[in-house]
């Protein structure tokens, strides 16, 4: 018998000894019951030992193929477990040297969740500054700036939240942006290899590339949502990033912005590891783009994004979204670091002439 016909059966048992009843409290005593040696007792209920009255929203439910109660464990009397539970579970972070963490590939399992706040500065809010905090006790990590009079976006990244600046001894790293706003690099705080001066000095180490990301050129939203490709140094097992230090104008060195081609497309690149946005759905009954951010999202916008190795993974690497007016989340996993995620938000906040 089909769970259906089960309900079924029980309503019309139910249905039956309503009527019983009703005839006994009208001075009608119901008919002898069939069976022998059964007693019918007109005065149970089903608040008793008995299964529950059948609703008529269970039934609809039954009648669609649906239960009452989702069982995750499938009628199995023994569950198992998925395999990146513990990869999804919150990481405990508690630094002692913050330079260090924010600096450092994270290699532990979990998801490490943090919060970033807008200070808004100038007309039509031009150049804002931020500040990225740990969830978990809201713990200051890195700020950021944006400076003026530059010909791209320019943000300047450091461990002071009140002294922001490229010739402070917090300083530690930056991003920049190409004129339209299509691509961004981001770098440490080392020297520009075509800094001649400052090399002949050794006034410092060498630049670090950390990340390149890409913005499909998108006019006015004719080509639907953002897409967005961003590479990275690959990290090894032993949580070690591979080592970019020349810009794309080094013929005998490959770069980061060798990996991602002028369409978007990954390149294979050694030592390089891509992630793209996954691609958000259309939602009929909102009219709209949507992605499953599991409540850590709570406002639209554009700028919202998920990251993914490819669009089948379902292991997301980095996500950002608007929780307020001037508050986002940011939530990474390794092998990421957090002034990579840091700085791939900031190129997401920012505006861009040939994406929006």
């Amino acid at each position: 018998m089909s769970r259906m016909e089960e309900l079924q059966a029980r309503k019309r048992a139910e249905r039956t000894a309503d009527s019983d009843m009703v005839g006994k409290s009208s001075g009608l005593a119901p008919a002898a019951p069939s069976t022998p040696g059964v007693c019918f007792n007109a005065t149970s209920s089903d608040k008793g030992d008995g299964p529950p009255l059948v609703t008529q929203t269970e039934l609809n439910v039954a009648a669609q193929g649906m239960d009452m109660v989702f069982d995750p464990t499938n009628g199995s009397s023994h569950y198992e477990d998925d395999d990146n539970e513990d990869d999804d579970r919150l990481a405990i972070c508690a630094p002692s040297d913050i330079h260090e963490f924010v600096s450092t590939p994270f290699t532990d399992l979990g998801v490490v969740q943090c919060q970033i706040f807008r200070h808004k500065s100038g007309l039509f809010n031009s150049y804002p500054s931020y500040e990225l905090y740990l969830k978990d006790g809201m713990r200051f990590m890195v700020a950021a700036r944006k400076r003026k009079k530059t010909t791209g976006a320019y943000y300047i990244m450091s461990l002071s939240k009140d002294e922001i600046s490229r010739h402070d001894k917090n300083f530690i790293g930056k991003v920049r942006s190409n004129f339209t706003g299509t691509q961004f690099n981001i770098f440490d705080s080392g020297v520009a290899a075509d800094d001649k001066e400052r090399m002949k000095n050794g006034s410092g180490e060498l630049r670090k590339d950390l990340g390149f990301i890409n913005y499909e050129s998108n006019i006015l939203g004719s080509k639907g949502p953002r897409k967005m490709t961003v590479a990275l140094p690959l990290v090894n097992d032993q949580g070690q990033a591979a080592l970019f230090t020349q810009s794309k104008d080094s013929p005998d060195v490959p770069s980061l912005e060798a990996a991602v081609g002028e369409d978007g497309n990954v390149e294979n690149v050694e030592n390089v590891f891509c992630l793209v946005n996954r691609a958000p759905k259309w939602s009929e009954r909102l009219a709209a783009y949507t992605l499953d951010f599991r409540g850590r999202v709570t406002m639209a916008s554009v700028k919202n994004f998920q990251l993914v190795e490819d669009q089948e993974d379902d292991r997301i690497l980095l996500q950002f979204g608007k929780v307020g007016t001037d508050e986002f989340t940011m939530d990474f996993r390794a092998p990421l670091t957090p002034m990579q995620a840091f700085g791939i938000c900031l190129s997401s906040l920012d505006n861009k002439l040939a994406c929006e």
